[in-house]
C-alpha cells in the first residue's frame, strides 16, 4: 500500500512535465514551487492545480476521517468484547488524541483548499498572506 502512495504522489508530481504546452512553467510560477496560482488562478494548469489542492485534499481528509473513527471504533468493540477494565477515562484519552490528529491535519491543509477556492472566485490575495 505504501508503494501504491509514493507512485501515486510521484505520478501526481510529474504530471506538469508531460505537457508543456498546457503547464508552461507549472512549478516555477512563484518562488516556492508551489503551483497555487493564486494570482492567476486560471493560467497554464488551473484545473489540475484545483483538482490537486481542492479535490485530492478533500478526499484525504474525508479518508483520514473515516479511518481514524473506524480506528476508534473497532477499540470500542474490542474492549467491551474481551470486557476491558478500562475506564472511561481511557476512552476519553483516546478520543481527544484521535480527535487532535484529525484536527491538526485539517488546520495544515485547510488554509491551502480555502485560498485556492477563494482565488478561483476571483478575490485578490495579497502576497504578504503566504510569503
Amino acid at each position: 500500500v505504501i508503494g501504491i502512495i509514493w507512485i501515486t504522489g510521484l505520478t501526481l508530481a510529474a504530471m506538469p512535465f508531460t505537457s508543456p504546452m498546457y503547464f508552461g512553467n507549472f512549478y516555477g510560477s512563484n518562488g516556492v514551487c508551489f503551483p497555487l496560482h493564486l494570482h492567476e488562478p486560471y493560467g497554464a494548469g488551473w484545473e489540475y492545480s484545483a483538482f490537486v489542492f481542492m479535490g485530492i485534499n478533500f478526499i484525504s481528509m474525508i479518508v483520514i476521517l473515516c479511518a481514524y473513527t473506524g480506528m476508534f471504533i473497532s477499540i470500542q468493540r474490542t474492549r467491551r468484547s474481551i470486557g476491558s477494565p478500562l475506564s472511561l477515562l481511557s476512552d476519553m484519552s483516546f478520543s481527544k488524541r484521535f480527535f487532535f490528529i484529525v484536527l491538526t491535519d485539517s488546520l495544515v491543509w485547510m488554509p491551502i483548499t480555502l485560498l485556492k477556492f477563494v482565488a478561483l472566485l476571483g478575490v485578490p490575495i495579497s502576497g504578504s498572506l503566504y510569503a
